[in-house]
């Protein structure tokens, strides 16, 4: 299954405390950009064989600088690891300076941008999955 350019994705994970993190990217031709409340998420990515690999410069605009993986901080790198099943790609986030901190995470197809085409259905069915 392809990666489509301006697919929109959720990126989820779960912080050390049980509660969820959702941040939204949007993929196209091999760069990632999107964010959250209180961080943008820009990139770039692989995508073959049903992998996907991306290397995501996260930035803090707003609001409290405190980070998934329990950290206050206003920059910081991560790379995202996983595969694809469907409409979600299930795998976990690495920090690039300290690799040991990791987080379980997957990624989930919501729609994508642009002008629908005619005769076209723009509406994606989300799949229903859990962490």
């Amino acid at each position: 299954m392809r990666l489509r350019s301006g697919e929109i994705w959720t990126i989820e994970s779960e912080i050390g405390d049980g509660r969820k993190h959702t941040g939204v990217v949007v993929l196209s031709s091999g760069k990632l950009a999107g964010g959250d409340g209180q961080y943008l998420y820009v990139g770039r990515f692989r995508f073959r064989e049903g992998r996907i690999a991306a290397d995501i410069n996260v930035t803090h605009y707003k609001g409290e600088a405190y980070s998934v993986f329990d950290r206050w901080e206003k920059d910081f790198a991560v790379r995202f690891e996983g595969e694809r099943h469907g409409g979600v790609i299930r795998g976990e986030m690495r920090r690039k300076d300290v690799p040991r901190l990791k987080i379980a995470a997957q990624m989930v197809l919501r729609g994508e941008i642009g002008p629908a085409l005619p005769g076209t259905a723009k509406h994606v069915s989300q799949p229903t999955s859990e962490l």
